[in-house]
Formats: structure tokens, C-alpha cells, sequence
């Protein structure tokens, strides 16, 4: 069975359209720009304005800013690239095992499919009632 695609016509494919860049355009530059822009204020005025030492080092807000802004990108690219090649993997153990489920269901269909013998019809049917418990158990 194929999916259909949704097709829009006239001004209702221009509102959506204009509703997706609005989205993309307000989470992925505008949202991020005013956060970090936000972040740099709140730290400034909660942290140097408060510790004597650090406002001596950091009298004004714009050397406070320029301080931040080449530290910070390299202190967040070694943060990123310590997840990438030492969280990700785990993560991805992780979900392999939550996907060794999936497998198994696949595997056990294609069985069938290929050979519709007594003992995949077995493994369907246990396999059903299994998903049937999960089902009753997420409705509690």
C-alpha cells in the first residue's frame, strides 16, 4: 500500500509553506541568536557584575562578550566532539538492544513470509499476545 502524498493548492500550499519557514526560521537562527544573546547577558550581570575579581578582569559588558565569544565555541566543540565518540556509541548500544525487539519482530514476519510453516505461525502468535500484554500495560 502506497502513502499519498498530501498536495496543497493555491493560498492553502502558501500559508503552509510560510508556517514551515516561519518555524525554521524562528527555532534553527532567531530562537538560538536571542538565547545565547540572553545567556550572555544573565551570566555578565549574575556572575562578573557580583564577583569583585572578575569585574576588574571584565569591566564593561562588550570585553565580557568578546571573552566569551572565543572561548565559549571552542569549549562547546570539544564538549560536542567528546559526546560524538564517547556518548553516541553507548547511545547507540542502547538503542540497539531496544531494537533487538524490533528485529525479532521483523525477523519472525519475514520467516513466515518465506516458509509459512507451523512453528513461524507459533512464533506470530506468541509474539501477538506479547504485544497485546505491552499494549494493556501502557493503557493502565
Amino acid at each position: 500500500m502506497r502513502c499519498k502524498t498530501l498536495k496543497f493548492k493555491g493560498l492553502r500550499a502558501f500559508m503552509i509553506r510560510r508556517w514551515i519557514d516561519f518555524r525554521n526560521g524562528h527555532s534553527m537562527y532567531l530562537a538560538f541568536t536571542l538565547s545565547f544573546i540572553n545567556f550572555i547577558l544573565i551570566f555578565y550581570r549574575l556572575l562578573v557584575e557580583k564577583v569583585a575579581m572578575l569585574h576588574t578582569l571584565l569591566p564593561e559588558l562588550w570585553m565580557f562578550a568578546a571573552v566569551f565569544l572565543t572561548t565559549y565555541p571552542i569549549i562547546a566543540c570539544i564538549v560536542g566532539w567528546v559526546h560524538r565518540y564517547k556518548v553516541v556509541p553507548i547511545e547507540s548500544v542502547v538503542r540497539g538492544e531496544v531494537g533487538s525487539f524490533s528485529a525479532m519482530i521483523w525477523r519472525t514476519l519475514i520467516d513466515y513470509i518465506l516458509s509459512p510453516n507451523h512453528e513461524t505461525v507459533n512464533q506470530l502468535k506468541k509474539l501477538r499476545d506479547y504485544l497485546e500484554e505491552i499494549e494493556k500495560r501502557r493503557s493502565e
